[in-house]
C-alpha cells in the first residue's frame, strides 16, 4: 500500500502546486494582456477600462474603437467580415504594427492598400532614450514609437509624421546612408470605410508597458469611445498556452455544474483518503513493532517495555521535531 500510495499522493500534491504556481504567474509573451512586464499590456488594458475580445465577436459592435496590436495569427474571411461590419457601422478600428504582415494583411482584405520600409525608423534628434524611440506627431499630438517602421506607399490619408531628421534604417546601423528614405516620413493612414474609419499606425509597441507613460496623449488622440482589443491574434508561448489551459479548466469546474460533480467526488472519495491515511498510519506503527524486534533479538536482556517507551518517544519527535520539550534557560 505504502508503496502505491505515498508517490501517488505526492505526484497529485505536486501537480496542484503547480497548477497554482502557473494560474498566479503571469504570460510573459508580448502584448499579453496579463504580461506585467515592460512588453506587456496589464497597465494599459487596466488603466483604459479595454474590454477583451475576440476578433469574430466584434461583429456585435457598432461603437467604440477595437484595437488590433501586433497579431501574428492570420484573420479568417468571418472575421474580416466581422470587422468590416463594425467599421461600417460607425466604428473606428485602430491597427498597430510594425514588421509583422498580420496587420497589413488585414488593412488589404479590408480592400486597401498600404507598404511600409523593411527598415526600423531612426531619428538621431528627436527621440526617447535611444534612436531607435523616435518621435512621431499623430495629428496635433507627439509621442514616440519602439522600432517601429515608416509608410511607403498607401492609398489613405496620411495623418502622423516622422521629424525632418528622421531616416529609414535599411540596414540596420543606426547611421544614414545615402539612399535611405530621409524624413519626414509617414508614420499613420487613415481610410474612410461606410460610417466608420480604419487607422493604420506603423508601430505595435505604443501601448506596451515600458512606453505608455510618454504615449498617454496620443493614446487619447488615436482611439475614441470604449475601448476593445482583440485578444485572440497572438501566438501563445508554451506556458502562456498551459497556463490558459489551467485557467480554463478551472473557471469550467467552478462556475458551471461540475462544481457540483467536484464535490460530490470529493465527497465519494473522503473515506478512500481516511482509509489510505490510517494505512499509512499502521504500517507506521508495523515498521515500530518491527524494529522492537529486531533491537530484542540483538539484545534479549533488554527491558521489553522500556524499549517500547523509547521507541515510541522516537517516533514522536520524528513526526513532530517541537515535541521533545521545551528549551529552558540555566
Amino acid at each position: 500500500m505504502k508503496l502505491v500510495a505515498y508517490p501517488a499522493l505526492g505526484l497529485l500534491a505536486s501537480l496542484m502546486v503547480i497548477a497554482v504556481i502557473i494560474a498566479l504567474v503571469p504570460s510573459l509573451d508580448d502584448f499579453d494582456p496579463s504580461n506585467p512586464l515592460w512588453n506587456g499590456l496589464s497597465v494599459f488594458t487596466i488603466s483604459h477600462n479595454v474590454t477583451l475580445t475576440p476578433a469574430i465577436a466584434t461583429s456585435g459592435l457598432s461603437s467604440g474603437t477595437v484595437l488590433v496590436i501586433g497579431a501574428t495569427l492570420n484573420f479568417t474571411s468571418s472575421e474580416v467580415e466581422a470587422i468590416r461590419g463594425f467599421v461600417e457601422r460607425g466604428g473606428y478600428l485602430v491597427v498597430l504594427e510594425d514588421f509583422t504582415p498580420t496587420g497589413y494583411t488585414l488593412i488589404k482584405a479590408l480592400g486597401f492598400n498600404v507598404e511600409v520600409y523593411n527598415g526600423t525608423l531612426v531619428d538621431p534628434l528627436y527621440y526617447y532614450k535611444d534612436y531607435t524611440l523616435p518621435r512621431i506627431t499623430l495629428w496635433n499630438t507627439t509621442g514616440y514609437f519602439n522600432y517601429g517602421v515608416a509608410v511607403k506607399e498607401h492609398d489613405g490619408r496620411c495623418v502622423g509624421y516622422s521629424t525632418a531628421f528622421s531616416f529609414a534604417d535599411l540596414n540596420s546601423n543606426k547611421v544614414y546612408d545615402s539612399g535611405e528614405p530621409r524624413g519626414p516620413l509617414c508614420v499613420a493612414v487613415e481610410w474612410r470605410l461606410g460610417r466608420g474609419s480604419v487607422l493604420l499606425v506603423a508601430d505595435s509597441s505604443i501601448p506596451i508597458n515600458s512606453m505608455l507613460e510618454v504615449n498617454l496623449e496620443l493614446l487619447k488622440t488615436l482611439t475614441r469611445g470604449d475601448l476593445y482589443l482583440v485578444s485572440d491574434k497572438w501566438s501563445k508561448g508554451l506556458y502562456s498556452t498551459v497556463r490558459s489551459q489551467v485557467i480554463n479548466l478551472y473557471n469550467l469546474t467552478v462556475n458551471t455544474q461540475l462544481r457540483y460533480i467536484l464535490a460530490i467526488t470529493l465527497i465519494a472519495t473522503y473515506p478512500l483518503i481516511l482509509r489510505i491515511l490510517r494505512a499509512f498510519r499502521e504500517e507506521a506503527v508495523d515498521e515500530l513493532e518491527e524494529s522492537i524486534r529486531r533491537v530484542k533479538a540483538l539484545h534479549p536482556n533488554w527491558d521489553l517495555e522500556t524499549l517500547k517507551t523509547i521507541a515510541k518517544e522516537l517516533h514522536r519527535r520524528r513526526e513532530d521535531p517541537k515535541a521533545g520539550g521545551e528549551r529552558h534557560e540555566s
